[in-house]
């Protein structure tokens, strides 16, 4: 809670003071039409920088009672950055422990995931809170390293779909493809009915599949089969159908072509330049509403 905290409602009146006339009412709907103004521009709002502003004016905390270890509250602020792919500042009042979990989510948010886990490890203590968790779990994943087993465990409690991709990744990293199969495959299908993983966490999933498949070839028709229906509120469906595409020649086109390229549409599936479905193999199409041509 109190790492959502920004600023104290001065900052808020400050700025309002220094806008002048600037003011969104119900009838002058400023900030609406800023916002439409603003669709494809990048980098127009910086919260780290809202937030050394609330800093430099002593308005960064709120007012509460009893003790709080602002440490910790500093340390979810970084955690909460991460999990919206959001490179958290490094402002110098940081600790040193705190700078190297800073730098350390910073370089995972690139995908510089070997310099990540040298940085994690630059620092003492273990990973606290989901975000933190995932994130070492995937890095020591990533590297082979069996002392992810540990945290991989930690997250299932949370997270299980999670866990059973990063799973998939350590296995995949030791050579293990069948079982590397088995995890991902159950992280699919638990992604089908919770939209609540991390994307990142789940993209990296997908994105071994045709290297799992290649050593794997039983294994590589339940990883289509595991794929062959949209994720939770259709994430992650371009890479999905993009992976579904690329297993094609792996698992037998004519066996699976229909489910590959039936959701592209026609011009899509044109556009793969693969050889077109058989007729005998598309679904039916349903006859025509009767009343339509009422509508």
């Amino acid at each position: 809670m109190l790492a959502h905290f920004v600023a104290h409602r001065a900052l808020a009146q400050a700025v309002a003071e220094r806008e002048g006339g600037f003011t969104n009412t119900d009838d002058r709907t400023l900030m609406e039409f800023a916002f439409a103004r603003s669709v494809g521009r990048r980098n127009l709002f910086d919260i780290n920088e809202l937030r050394d502003t609330a800093r430099a004016r002593n308005e960064d905390r709120p007012d509460v009672t009893g003790e709080v270890d602002w440490g910790a509250v500093e340390d979810e602020r970084i955690a909460m950055l991460t999990a919206g792919d959001i490179v958290s500042a490094v402002p110098p009042h940081f600790t040193t422990e705190q700078r190297q979990r800073a730098v350390a989510q910073g370089l995972y948010i690139q995908g510089r995931l070997s310099e990540a886990l040298a940085a994690w490890r630059g620092q003492t203590r273990p990973p606290r809170g989901p975000i933190e968790l995932a994130m070492v779990a995937e890095l020591l994943a990533d590297a082979g390293d069996d002392s992810a087993l540990m945290l991989i465990e930690q997250l299932r409690m949370l997270q299980p779909a999670e866990a059973d991709v990063l799973l998939g990744r350590l296995r995949w990293r030791q050579g293990r493809s069948t079982d590397a199969t088995d995890a991902l495959v159950r992280g699919f299908n638990r992604y089908r009915e919770d939209p609540w993983p991390l994307p990142r966490i789940m993209s990296g999933g997908v994105a071994v599949v045709l290297a799992v498949a290649e050593h794997d070839e039983v294994g590589a028709g339940r990883l289509f089969d595991a794929l062959g229906s949209p994720f939770s509120m259709f994430l992650l469906e371009e890479e999905r159908l993009n992976t579904l595409l690329k297993l094609l020649p792996r698992v037998g086109f004519e066996q699976f072509c229909a489910k590959a390229l039936a959701p592209l549409g026609t011009a899509r599936a044109v556009a793969t330049r693969l050889p077109p479905c058989p007729p005998a193999l598309l679904p039916e199409r349903a006859a025509p509403d009767a009343r339509a041509s009422q509508a």
